[in-house]
């Protein structure tokens, strides 16, 4: 028998990492949920399976207009509609799913978002960064970032 699976094992136990084998699946298979729940729901219509998803403390929002700021659920969702009801969106899906390195309770995803610009009827597409945190065993949104 090979000594090095288990030296392998040994210095992992001393200097603190985790086996692969040893994360829950359950955490990043339920962080992909949590994003499908977002991409699905990505629409004027979808928005209260969105809220239901963010953090009571202030969701972190950017719309693309460069500034950053924290909003309280309730007006989140509300600038969200606006966004949402001024471009019309053809599709979202998720792209990318990633826990936080060092970390099994942050994670992130990115939604490709494919939407008719106002005025117009050409279709664009953007990137939806939204960031989530773990709480009580359940993925929740505190940010939402719109990258053109």
């Amino acid at each position: 028998m090979s000594r090095a699976p288990v030296l392998a094992v040994f210095l992992g136990l001393l200097l603190g990492l985790r086996p692969l084998a040893a994360q829950e699946p359950s955490t990043v298979a339920g962080l992909r949920e949590a994003a499908l729940q977002v991409a699905a729901g990505w629409s004027r219509d979808g928005l209260p399976s969105i809220g239901s998803l963010m953090v009571d403390r202030g969701i972190r929002f950017n719309a693309g207009s460069g500034g950053r700021e924290t909003l309280e659920p309730r007006k989140a969702a509300a600038a969200l509609e606006d966004l949402l009801e001024r471009r019309r969106t053809r599709s979202a899906r998720v792209a990318r799913v990633t826990t936080a390195e060092g970390s099994e309770d942050r994670g992130s995803a990115e939604i490709q978002w494919d939407a008719v610009a106002p005025g117009t009827s050409q279709v664009v597409r953007s990137t939806v960064f939204v960031g989530f945190v773990r709480e009580g065993g359940r993925w929740r949104i505190d940010e939402i970032r719109i990258l053109p």
